[in-house]
């Protein structure tokens, strides 16, 4: 069987009538490679994941999509589970913890300066 390299046709934006034949095509590509067995489960996702990211089917999204889309062929693969946590939340819970207690710091040292100032 002569198989043609699944490959990323070009660094430019795909044009919306594009769209439909280039997501039938991943799609069929990760069936037939599934079927072969040919690449490893993980190659496959990953080459899936970075050939939707080029396709980039919606204007916003598609990174979180990828990461959903990344959950279900690594659960199909037969991989367990793992939730995404977003480090963003937790950095930022983080930062707001970190500034309330250097300014709460900053507060009882300005009290302790006055009260032990010469009056």
């Amino acid at each position: 069987m002569n198989r043609e390299p699944f490959l990323l046709h070009s660094s430019t934006r795909i044009e919306g009538s594009e769209l439909p034949d280039r997501e039938t095509e991943l799609v069929a590509w990760v069936k037939q490679e599934r079927e072969t067995g040919q690449l490893h489960p993980l190659l496959i996702v990953a080459i899936c994941i970075v050939v939707f990211l080029e396709i980039q089917p919606f204007q916003d999204g598609n990174g979180r999509l990828s990461r959903v889309l990344t959950t279900l062929l690594l659960l199909q693969a037969g991989y367990a589970y793992v939730p995404y946590s977003s480090l963003e939340s937790v950095i930022e819970q983080s930062k707001e913890a970190s500034i309330w207690r250097c300014t709460e710091r900053r507060g009882r040292s300005a009290r302790r300066r006055r009260i032990g100032s010469p009056g």
